[in-house]
């Protein structure tokens, strides 16, 4: 009887890790992270590469004397994860971690260690890329 208890035990632990596992796959399709995302409010882009879960990040910002730009990041490049809901830029000088919010699906809302928040929408293309699996 105790043997029966803790295979019970094992498989309903097994199926709770293989569920949450198969929500976060499907969270991290959902949000769809690698490509250019465009700041909605200013003049920035943020390009994510990689795969669903991790990558390479090129943010870069074209300030205007004019408008007020906030206590962002600035112009940084390195790697990026996702951990939970927060998206974690690594680069040489520092490492940002940012609250990640999918409004719908290409938007996307980042709010930084400060409070500051921004809403980038990913840019759409036609082009298909011929990447090996």
């Amino acid at each position: 009887m105790p043997l029966l208890v803790v295979i019970l035990v094992a498989a309903i632990v097994l199926t709770y890790f293989h569920m949450t596992r198969k929500a976060r796959l499907a969270w991290l399709a959902k949000l769809d992270l690698p490509g250019l995302w465009r700041w909605q409010q200013g003049n920035g882009q943020l390009l994510l590469s990689g795969r669903l879960q991790g990558g390479t990040f090129v943010l870069t910002e074209r300030r205007d004397k004019d408008q007020d730009q906030g206590n962002w990041l600035g112009d940084a490049s390195g790697t990026w994860s996702v951990q939970g809901h927060k998206l974690i830029l690594t680069s040489k000088q520092a490492t940002h971690i940012l609250d990640l919010q999918l409004f719908s699906p290409g938007n996307i809302g980042l709010e930084g260690e400060a409070g500051e928040r921004r809403i980038y929408v990913k840019e759409t293309s036609n082009v298909v890329p011929l990447t090996r699996q």
